[in-house]
Order: structure tokens, then sequence, then C-alpha cells
């Protein structure tokens, strides 16, 4: 059901009373089909790789932004693996497109 290629590192702990702890999740394979079908024919530029969800922005030190990044993590931000683990959980199909967030991909 998985799919883990793409996953979300999650450091909130709400996973923990959903779904086994892990520290990873990833979004469901039928849900980035889906995205990148609707994104193909209107010729929507896109990148599938893995974000970084935190509780805290004050969490988002430079040494573990640098981290992340070494991780593979394009982005930050705080929600994605609390849908992903509640959509799990509850048995949807669910998906998440990034499209503004805390950009670590870059070195500023």
């Amino acid at each position: 059901m998985l799919n883990k290629e793409f996953p979300i590192l999650e450091f909130d702990k709400v996973l923990d009373n959903i779904i086994e702890p892990s520290r990873e999740i990833s979004i469901n394979k039928k849900a980035i089909r889906a995205i990148k079908n609707v994104l193909k024919p209107h010729k929507c530029s896109y990148l599938l790789g893995k974000t970084w969800s935190t509780d805290s922005v004050y969490r988002e030190t430079k040494d573990k932004m640098k981290l992340r990044k070494d991780e593979g993590c394009l982005v930050a931000e705080m929600e994605c693996s609390a849908f992903c683990a509640i959509a799990e959980y509850r048995n949807v199909v669910l998906g998440q497109m990034i499209y503004s967030g805390d950009d670590i991909s870059c070195d500023e």
C-alpha cells in the first residue's frame, strides 16, 4: 500500500496513536498515479520527492535542514505525515501536492 520510493519523514509523534510508530510513512501509489494523470495532460511540471514533516518551525535549524537535505528531503512542512497516517488508518487513498513550503533543497 505504501510507496517506499517517496517517503515522508515524521517527527511530530501524532502518528504514534494512529498507526504503528515508524520514522517514515509514504504517499499511496494510487494517489501518486492520479496526481500524475491530472498534471501530465496540462503539461504541469513537478518534482516527486521526500518531504520532512515537523511539528515546529523552530526545529528547522541549519544543521537539521542539512541533515534532512542529505537524506533526500526537498521541503519541510507540518501535516503531510499526519494526513497520510489517518488516510492509511481509515483505508482512504490520499495524496498531497506541496506547492508551497519551506524549500530545503537550496543552500540558503
